[in-house]
Parts: C-alpha cells; structure tokens; sequence
C-alpha cells in the first residue's frame, strides 16, 4: 500500500534541511525569483545563525548557495514550491501544509519567525533593491561579482540592523 499524504509530509518534514526550511518559510510570505530567495535566504541564514552561513559564497552576482539552490529544486520536484511562467516561485498547498503542520519543531519554528520578521520588512522593495541592500551588508560575498560596481547603494532603507532572534 502506498504511503499516505501524512505519511509522506512527515518523513519529509523529518527530512528536512536547514536550507529547506529557509526555503518554505521565506516562500510563504513572498513570491520571489531566484535571486530574491538566494539573497533573503542569505539574510535568513545570518540571522538564524548570526554570522554569515558558511553555506554561502561569493558568486557572479553576490552571495550564493548551492544548498539553497539545490532544496528550492528538491521541493519544486516533490510538489511544494511552483514555479509560475514569470519564473517567481511560490508554495503550494502541500508545501503550506509542510510548513504549517509538520516542520513545527524549535528551529522550524524560529525560522519561520526569523521569515515573517524579515520579509515582512522587504515586502515592498523589489529585487534590485534586495540585491542592493545584500551588497551592502555582505560585502565579503561580492568578490566575484560580475556588477560589483553597477550595483548602487540602497536607497529606501538606509539603517539596516541584524539581531539575532533567541533560540
């Protein structure tokens, strides 16, 4: 018999990577293109962590990960991220149902806090903005930057502050 949809929500829910978390929870608030999850996800990392995750990397546009990169597929292959004809990419029910009912463990739980916190404050600002203010707080992963120098200084938000949130 096969396995039921529970079933399959939990094993992958028991499954999941940091990366993976940091994907559906920036998902369900924002639907962003890949380079709005690659640099709100950097951020999410950070503040999780507080420091700059070890699994990002200077890239040709900023910081990189292939982790992210690789569980925004995964989920996107297993039905809970959709990617629409614009390329912007979006939980579906069964990744809502993920995040909602299983991933409800402490960190899952402080990620998606981490998430509703910053996106919420990104909400309005559009990618190239995003990129500005990442360029700005990580200047280390702008090494290989192909539009290191195009890129200009945020204009809308100007004081950014991380604070980490209590585990």
């Amino acid at each position: 018999m096969p396995p039921t949809e529970a079933e399959l929500l939990s094993g992958r829910a028991e499954d999941a990577t940091e990366s993976d978390k940091v994907v559906l929870a920036l998902l369900s608030r924002r639907h962003s293109k890949i380079t709005s999850v690659q640099k709100i996800g950097l951020l999410l990392h950070a503040v999780f962590v507080g420091k700059v995750p070890k699994e990002f990397s200077p890239h040709f546009f900023g910081g990189f990960s292939d982790e992210l990169d690789h569980s925004l597929e995964d989920l996107q292959e297993c039905g809970y991220v959709f990617s629409d004809e614009s390329g912007a990419y979006s939980l579906t029910p069964a990744g809502r149902k993920l995040l909602a009912d299983y991933l409800t463990d402490p960190d899952s739980v402080r990620m998606k806090t981490i998430a509703e916190k910053i996106v919420s404050r990104f909400a309005t600002l559009s990618d190239q903005e995003i990129l500005q203010i990442m360029y700005e707080m990580f200047p280390e992963l702008t090494g290989n930057s192909l539009i290191k120098g195009r890129v200009a200084k945020p204009q809308r938000i100007r004081n950014i502050q991380i604070a980490t949130i209590p585990h």
